[in-house]
């Protein structure tokens, strides 16, 4: 279900086959894929936790709603602005 939020879906533990793994291709697959993958994911396992603890993040009034972009990837026009407001 493309629609729910899980991000225990990309959990080495919950992709049952080959092709489930592969489904997350950020890194790339294969005898060429990126060499820093492994310590990339441990960053954001460590990382993201302490921002969102920290931080309540919300869309930047200032700024209109970005266009998607289709291309290979799907991206927002010009990028997402967020404000962090320090939690107290």
């Amino acid at each position: 279900d493309a629609s729910l939020y899980e991000p225990g879906r990309w959990n080495s533990r919950s992709l049952k086959t080959e092709e489930d793994a592969l489904s997350f291709i950020a890194f790339s697959s294969g005898p060429r894929s990126c060499v820093g993958r492994n310590l990339a994911l441990l960053e954001l396992r460590v990382v993201l936790p302490i921002l969102f603890e920290r931080f309540r993040f919300s869309p930047d009034p200032l700024r209109p709603i970005p266009r998607e972009v289709c291309g290979i990837n799907l991206y927002a026009e010009g990028g997402h602005w967020l404000c962090a407001d320090e939690r107290l």
